[in-house]
């Protein structure tokens, strides 16, 4: 591996013998002749390599950028595409995904890409080890621009939501490490790199704080008596309020271990 970080990693370009579709491309555009044809028979063992590198190789941010050389060091969010041989559109679909893929949303137009894309029971589209990854919807051929568009107004009502039920949850005066994790995300959220790690802290106080209190619910329930209220309906047409320490209900009664007051 060249440039500054020659020292410190090897670099290797595992191939899938699965993956190649036999057409030749590759050996054409190769700038020092390095490639050549072979049969698939004799290259099937290198997919066990193919498969380490996908699975066991770690993300090296120190040399992942956005520039044509970096962007290369990202995982690719597109892979087995059944596209024809030579197909020009899976290199740049791939490439996209290395930029944009863990926070993608495609509308697809009716046509090739639709057809590689979404073939039935398949999707070329993967996820990372987080699992996010390209959302991808087709649309019937000429309008994907309209179609993507209610997909963004969608995600931006949604957004709209959890920002709403964020800023409720500080109102409410969330436990001190959610709370903190809440600020931290309002305030990262419209910075596509610095949301990623806030939304994630975000979530992990949340987990933390419901088991805490359910583990509350669990030691405090014990200690109460059970009672349900319930609403019914009263001939004159009027609601009202039943409770009990064994009321059960059915569709037209309801019935009490002992009187019940209304």
């Amino acid at each position: 591996m060249k440039g500054k970080l020659k020292d410190t990693y090897r670099y290797t370009l595992a191939i899938s013998p699965l993956d190649c579709m036999g057409c030749g491309v590759c050996i054409g555009v190769c700038p020092t002749d390095s490639l050549s044809m072979v049969g698939a028979e004799g290259e099937l063992a290198e997919q066990d390599v193919f498969d380490y590198c996908v699975e066991k190789v770690a993300d090296k941010p120190e040399v992942q950028d956005n520039s044509v050389k970096g962007s290369q060091f990202k995982q690719p969010l597109l892979e087995f595409s059944g596209a024809c041989a030579g197909c020009a559109e899976t290199s740049y679909a791939r490439l996209v995904t290395q930029l944009f893929g863990d926070r993608m949303f495609i509308s697809n137009a009716t046509g090739c890409s639709s057809i590689w894309g979404g073939p039935a029971a398949t999707s070329p589209y993967t996820v990372n080890k987080e699992g996010r990854g390209p959302a991808w919807a087709n649309s019937l051929f000429e309008d994907n621009a309209e179609h993507g568009y209610g997909m963004l107004q969608g995600h931006t009502a949604v957004r709209q939501m959890v920002i709403e039920q964020t800023e409720q949850l500080l109102a409410a005066g969330a436990p001190e490490g959610a709370a903190a994790a809440a600020q931290a995300w309002l305030d990262a959220r419209d910075d596509s790199a610095a949301s990623k790690d806030a939304s994630a802290a975000y979530v992990v106080e949340l987990s933390r704080s419901l088991r805490k209190a359910k583990e509350r619910r669990r030691y405090l329930l014990p200690r109460f008596s059970r009672t349900r209220i319930t609403l019914r309906r009263n001939p004159s047409g009027s609601l009202a309020a039943t409770a009990g320490p064994t009321i059960s209900v059915t569709a037209d009664s309801t019935m009490c271990s002992r009187p019940a007051r209304t």
